[in-house]
């Protein structure tokens, strides 16, 4: 679940932008709630037939024989996402320079328990590709009903955690502590 939202009468317009991303795992492990809280966040933003997922993974990095390798320990979760859940709301298109805050938190599905809690940075790139992405999103379906119709479908054809390699690519991010 993702929710975006600009706070209104302070300085710095876009730059105070912030999003909500809440990342459900089935019974995380020990492991994966560190690797949440310390570990390397990743985000592509893709675009499936008119609707955008936010995709996020976690890594961990290590050094094996001599080499930086990223070991993902919460893989791509997806999150579709569009204004007219977000009361129709679309974020302005950031300057070249605004980070977006972005809060994760991980969430157990199993015990519906908060696993973690993590704030980092959006980088300006992938802020300024989700803001046209939803403003193009908004243009193309005009109801709730017309965006979860499509969305049912292109769950029925692409399973759960496939999307990150359906979609057109639109932006990558890292989160930036």
């Amino acid at each position: 679940m993702l929710r975006y939202f600009t706070r209104e009468g302070e300085s710095g317009g876009t730059a105070n932008t912030s999003c909500d991303l809440v990342i459900g795992v089935d019974r995380p492990t020990a492991e994966q709630c560190q690797a949440f809280v310390v570990g390397v966040p990743e985000f592509v933003l893709v675009d499936v037939e008119g609707i955008p997922f936010v995709c996020a993974r976690v890594s961990q990095t290590s050094i094996e024989d001599g080499r930086i390798v990223q070991r993902p320990l919460i893989d791509w979760q997806e999150c579709p996402v569009h204004p007219v859940a977000n009361r129709g709301y679309v974020p302005p298109t950031p300057d070249a320079a605004a980070h977006w805050r972005l809060n994760l938190v991980l969430v157990d599905i199993a015990t519906r328990l908060t696993a973690g809690i993590r704030l980092v940075s959006l980088e300006p790139e992938f802020c300024q590709a989700f803001a046209r992405a939803m403003q193009a999103c908004r243009n193309d379906f005009g109801t709730i009903d017309e965006y979860d119709a499509k969305l049912d479908e292109i769950y029925r054809r692409y399973p759960a955690g496939s999307i990150s390699f359906r979609g057109a690519f639109l932006a990558h991010g890292m989160g930036i502590d």
